[in-house]
């Protein structure tokens, strides 16, 4: 024990570091040297708790059963550990303080154990059972069956584990749910079994329990495809989501019904084999697992694992009929053969999980279609039809990574905003390639000469052609001119060793609040990430409003700040986009910034960003503004990843949380034009683009707002979005969300309908241009002549009073009449009698 204590330290404290430090293979295959790396650092503290299992079993007695009896208090030991510590110590002291107490726990119950021995006589053994008399230690095939349970049941809980992220939450709570459920199995079989020992059982129980166990296969294959209802019918807390202690159960519960029968028989079967002296036993129970986890993990890796637990339910039944020695039992040889063909014959169609998961239930999934399917040892990855010409979307698992849909415009600026801001982004990295739509953008800029992707699923990446409208065919399109590498491996691998140095590191993983992603939201990883940055590069890290609560929001905010000298905080759709820099050099030169932004103007607007002055519209605060606003809330380091260690999960697009967030951003305002430099531009050019600016961040400040009282406030939430567009009426985002059509849409004249350019025309025909002159005035006003008057129509929704005022002249002429259209009515008035003069007659008249 005193071992197990100094190994728990030296994992703590070398593992992270050491583990980086192997390389992954690059076709994203089983990692083999990492793996046995892991084994090295595992190795001294279970080998101090299986030095001890003969020592406890022998202190039990050698009684027949002891050793299962021995066994399942373990095991059960193990259950109380994954809750106690997956749900109390590390949530509360850390990952090393919690290593700490479980070593010096185990050291102190080492260390009293062996004083008793020493300072007092030897103990006497206990009377031995005389139905145990005679009863000899367990043969090759005993000790052979008792590994191939052992190597099945750790094989199934691997498996299964990887399908219940499908089912449940995967949260550092739910995983430690799902293995104290199976653990229990393991527990409650072992008990049994001992007990069944004491009363004579032996191979035929064992046969027995072993059938039983691949029965529960079978069970746990034709519950699948309700799981997603049962656990979707098990009730829920007030307003959905999932709260404390609901997580845990439902895990809890999910993991007991599908895992409990097989894990149960492995356990029974090392208690009715194991025979007075269970050390033999024990090790090749324990040597089993091992070979068990590592096949099922390079061969079935995180396929959909239904062939591959029917072939573990056949092991299962191989192994009964090794039991089976005596003539009465010569029937059943050939039934357990039948039986696993009949297994065989039973695996369900090949049809795609997520079809069957908590996911594709909801109501929202309704028209949703899977259109390919990929799978490594870390994922299963789907391209998923939204239906209804919503677009693609990514889902890794069961969870929607990345959509194509308008709202992930944010993935567009996650590699403009990085290019625009940087002072020469010729290198860029980006970690997480997803459907490639950050790649993509980045790879517009002119200025970008190579790109480096380091993406941790090579099933990622082999459905990249299926988003190539978004990613543009980067990186597998041989036309394409770029330098790009993909680098196959864990992104925070990739910062963390040696390498480059990059003008460009933009990441977009998984939520921060995924046990697999949080640690590239730490203090540890930002630090990381600034050893990689060139002079004048940039760090982009997103930060979602909808699915982190406050307190997280807040947490992931200040590790930000307090690890980049420059920090910038920007706001895109519900997105926070953090963008840091290794100098205290908080300047924006206008001229570079207004001459790239023109150069992807198109994407920028796909985007829901204008120009460049709605780009820089939407910053909302610096570093020390972020460090105020967030001085109640501690940062987060690899040792304690606050965000992924809470029992809640909030419910997906959480308005609540939204709201919140969006609310502590209202409370910021920055001021971006004190960052301005003219950078080449001339006066009169700085100072028009000041202006821009200055008219983009207010309409984005109320745009704050009203994400801030859309959900509490409706009427006031309108109400600032009309403002956002008075004030800049070209502003993309407003305009969507009050669902009107972008300026520059399919509906524009030949040429881009502006401001300044219908007021022209209206004050002229309000100034009495005849109808035979008006193509002439739109000429002047530099429109074609063919303009028809329902394009001028929309106009009069956004356009401010005194246009709306002129439309009436100039129009009513046009148009015959305008049908009760008043300049002075609330929008939606306005847009009804639009409306209705457009549908009058098929079209209004054209001149």
């Amino acid at each position: 024990r005193l071992d197990q204590a100094v190994g728990l330290v030296i994992l703590t404290r070398l593992a992270l570091p050491l583990l980086a430090a192997v390389p992954a293979p690059a076709d994203g295959g089983f990692p083999w040297a990492r793996g046995f790396a892991v084994v090295l650092l595992l190795l001294p503290a279970p080998f101090a708790a299986g030095v001890a299992f003969p020592a406890l079993v022998r202190e039990a007695g050698v009684g027949r059963g002891r050793a299962g009896s021995v066994y399942a208090a373990e095991t059960f030991g193990a259950v109380a550990g994954a809750l106690v510590a997956g749900f109390l110590l590390v949530v509360l002291a850390g990952h090393l303080a919690t290593a700490l107490l479980l070593g010096a726990l185990a050291a102190a119950v080492g260390s009293t154990a062996l004083r008793r021995e020493r300072s007092g006589p030897p103990a006497a053994t206990p009377a031995e059972d005389p139905r145990s008399a005679g009863v000899a230690a367990p043969g090759t095939s005993a000790l052979l069956a008792i590994g191939l349970a052992g190597a099945a049941a750790l094989a199934l809980e691997l498996l299964w584990t990887r399908v219940l992220l499908f089912f449940v939450p995967g949260l550092t709570g739910a995983l430690a749910a799902v293995l104290a459920g199976m653990l229990l199995g393991t527990s409650v079989g072992a008990a049994w079994g001992g007990a069944r020992a004491r009363r004579g059982g032996g191979r035929r129980s064992a046969a027995t329990a072993l059938v039983v166990g691949a029965a529960g296969v079978a069970l746990a294959l034709a519950i699948l495809p309700h799981l997603a209802d049962l656990v979707r019918a098990w009730p829920r807390p007030p307003g959905g989501g999932f709260r404390p202690g609901h997580e845990l159960v439902v895990s809890f519960l999910v993991a007991v019904v599908v895992a409990f029968l097989p894990t149960a028989a492995s356990g029974a079967t090392f208690a009715l084999l194991a025979g007075p002296r269970g050390a033999a036993a024990y090790a090749a129970s324990c040597g089993g697992s091992v070979v068990g986890v590592l096949a099922a993990a390079a061969l079935g890796g995180a396929s959909v694992p239904l062939k591959t637990a029917i072939a573990l339910a056949g092991v299962a039944l191989a192994v009964a009929s090794l039991l089976l020695r005596r003539p009465a039992d010569g029937l059943l040889r050939p039934g357990l053969a039948l039986g696993a063909i009949a297994l065989v014959l039973a695996v369900p169609r090949d049809a795609p999980l997520l079809e069957q998961s908590v996911e594709f239930r909801k109501s929202f999934a309704a028209g949703r279609t899977v259109l390919a399917e990929e799978q490594d040892g870390h994922v299963v990855a789907s391209v998923v039809d939204l239906g209804g010409g919503a677009g693609r979307a990514l889902y890794t698992n069961a969870f929607l990574a990345a959509s194509t849909q308008e709202g992930y415009g944010y993935m567009r600026m996650l590699g403009h905003l990085p290019a625009l801001l940087a002072r020469a982004p010729e290198r860029a990295l980006v970690i997480a390639y997803g459907t490639g739509t950050t790649v993509g953008s980045l790879a517009l800029h002119p200025e970008v000469e190579s790109i480096d992707v380091a993406e941790i699923s090579p099933a990622v990446m082999r459905l990249a052609p299926w988003f190539q409208d978004v990613n543009r065919g980067v990186p597998y399109a041989e036309t394409f001119e770029k330098a790009v590498r993909v680098m196959v491996a864990d992104g925070r691998a990739v910062v963390d060793r040696r390498g480059p140095r990059y003008d460009v590191v933009t990441l977009e993983p998984l939520p921060p609040e995924t046990p697999a992603a949080v640690h590239f939201y730490t203090r540890e990883f930002y630090r990381a990430a600034l050893a990689r940055l060139a002079a004048g590069g940039v760090l982009c890290q997103w930060i979602p409003l909808h699915t982190s609560d406050p307190r997280s929001f807040r947490i992931l905010l200040r590790t930000f700040a307090l690890e980049l000298p420059t920090t910038w905080l920007f706001l895109f759709d519900q997105c926070a986009l953090l963008v840091g820099r290794p100098e205290p050099d908080a300047t924006i030169p206008a001229a570079r910034l207004i001459g790239r932004a023109g150069e992807i103007e198109d994407d920028l607007r796909l985007a829901r960003m204008e120009d460049a002055a709605a780009v820089l519209g939407a910053y909302v605060a610096d570093g020390p503004a972020i460090l105020a606003a967030t001085a109640d809330v501690e940062a987060m380091s690899d040792d304690r990843p606050l965000v992924a260690l809470r029992l809640a999960r909030p419910a997906r697009e959480s308005l609540e949380d939204l709201a919140a967030n969006a609310r502590l951003l209202a409370g910021l305002e920055g001021d971006v034009t004190d960052r301005l430099v003219p950078g080449g531009a001339t006066e009169e050019a700085a100072a028009r683009f000041e202006r821009e600016v200055r008219a983009s961040a207010r309409a984005k400040r109320l745009l704050r707002e009203w994400r801030a009282s859309v959900r509490d406030d409706p009427t006031r939430a309108a109400a600032l979005l009309r403002e956002a567009l008075a004030e800049r009426p070209a502003d993309r985002e407003a305009r969507v969300a009050l669902g009107l059509p972008p300026r520059d849409e399919d509906r524009a004249p030949p040429r881009r309908l502006d401001d300044a350019a219908v007021g022209a025309i209206l004050e002229r025909a309000a100034g009495g241009v005849a109808d035979d002159d008006l193509p002439a005035a739109l000429e002047r006003g530099g429109l074609s002549e063919g303009v028809p008057a329902r394009l001028l129509l929309p106009f009069l929704d956004h356009a401010s009073l005194d246009i709306r005022m002129k439309a009436m002249v100039a129009l009513s002429r046009r148009l015959d009449d305008l049908g009760g259209y008043d300049p002075l009515a609330p929008p939606p008035a306005r847009r009804a009698v639009i409306r209705a003069l457009e549908a009058r007659g098929g079209e209004p008249r054209e001149d």
